[in-house]
């Protein structure tokens, strides 16, 4: 991206493989890194983003429904 790009990621929340339920929609965006988990097939990196900022890159299960987001370097 340019310097004067910014990269927009709307707060979608995720939806939980357990029940199938949206959560923290329009508070909170998770969004799967391309970065692999080493050593684990389950789980895998996401970035995690609130309505104020970047919170971390956090793991989760690969069964929950985490948004893609393509982003060209």
């Amino acid at each position: 991206l340019a310097d004067d790009e910014t990269v927009w990621y709307p707060a979608v929340g995720y939806r939980s493989y357990s029940d199938g339920e949206l959560t923290n929609l329009a508070t909170h965006g998770y969004y799967w890194s391309s970065t692999p988990l080493s050593n684990s097939v389950t789980n895998a990196y996401y970035l995690f983003l609130s309505t104020g900022g970047f919170l971390g890159t956090l793991t989760s299960l690969r069964a929950n429904g985490v948004a893609v987001r393509c982003v060209r370097e």
